[in-house]
Formats: C-alpha cells, structure tokens, sequence
C-alpha cells in the first residue's frame, strides 16, 4: 500500500478490507483477529472501510455462518458487543458494510441465495439490531454502509433490504461495468 500511494503520488484516504463472523471454520474474535487491521490502515493516515459478512469467506466448504434470524433474536449480542467495542475504543472513524450485495444470489444472507431460508425481513431485523448493539455501546465512530448491488437479482429489489434512514449512514453501491444504470 504504501508502495501505491508512493507511485500515485498522493495518500490513500480509505482501505477496504474484509472481515467475518467466521475464518475458515473458526468464530473470529475482533480483538485478536482484526483490531491490527484498524491500526495497520490508521498509521498509513487512512480510513477502515471493512466489509463485514456474517458468513464464513470460506463458505463453500465450512457452512459456517452467524444466521440473521438469531442475530435478529439478540444470540449474537456478545459477538458484535465485542466488535463494537474494539471499533468504539480506536476512535478513529470507520466504515463498516455490513453483509454487502445482499440483493444478488451470490451469499448466503441473501434471500435469492440458492436453497435459502432467509428473507429481506431477516436482513433487515438483523442489520437494526447489530446498529442497535454499536450505539449500546457508544461506537459512534462507526458509520454503517449499506451497499447493494446493482442491478437487483431475482425477485427481491434492493429496496426490501434497506433497514431505514436511522439504521444507515452511508449508501455505497456495487456497480460493476456492463451493468446499466436506471
């Protein structure tokens, strides 16, 4: 990275980078497993534009997810009341995308994911409840990102996603090229 900003002549102003509930089979812990990803982006004067999942990157062959409708129900409060407060207690400003492109049928917390059991209303009591657990626990340094994907794939429109006004601070979406734009 600091390669790059050198040849562009010019400072990275924001770093995405994933992180999830799960890594390869194993429940992730934010203060061991990401806190130095904030720092490490914080020393090159950037900001954190973390893509959550609340599924496992290696999906395919763990099956390892934290479901929406148990973190709806608050069975993941402990989980994201950790994450909340390694992100409150860096105090820097972050981005955090929380399960992006929800709307295409490429992840398991997408309603049109082949063989899923979830919904939009799934997506959304979720998204509301981890926002609910960041402000709980005075991570207001944290901006929420909802981020679409554009266009809509199958039957549920991204709009049946949106968790509200008060649940999202940013609009970020994932426009590939030879997509068209209406």
């Amino acid at each position: 990275l600091n390669e790059y900003s050198r040849a562009a002549g010019k400072r990275t102003s924001v770093i995405t980078w994933f992180a999830s509930t799960y890594e390869r089979g194993v429940l992730t812990n934010w203060r061991q497993n990401y806190a130095h990803n904030l720092t490490r982006v914080r020393r090159m004067g950037a900001a954190s534009l973390v893509k959550f999942s609340t599924q496992d990157y290696a999906w395919n062959q763990t099956k390892k997810q934290a479901q929406l409708k148990h973190i709806a129900l608050g069975t993941w409060d402990g989980y994201f009341k950790e994450m909340a407060i390694v992100m409150r207690d860096f105090k820097a400003p972050i981005f955090l995308s929380i399960n992006h492109e929800m709307n295409g049928n490429w992840y398991p917390y997408s309603q049109e994911y082949p063989g899923s059991d979830v919904s939009t209303e799934d997506f959304v009591a979720a998204w509301r409840r981890i926002v609910q657990v960041f402000r709980q626990n005075g991570a207001d340094n944290v901006a929420f990102v909802w981020s679409p994907n554009v266009p809509d794939i199958g039957r549920a429109g991204f709009a049946q996603y949106y968790p509200g006004d008060e649940f999202v601070d940013w609009i970020g979406i994932s426009f590939y090229s030879g997509n068209s734009m209406s």
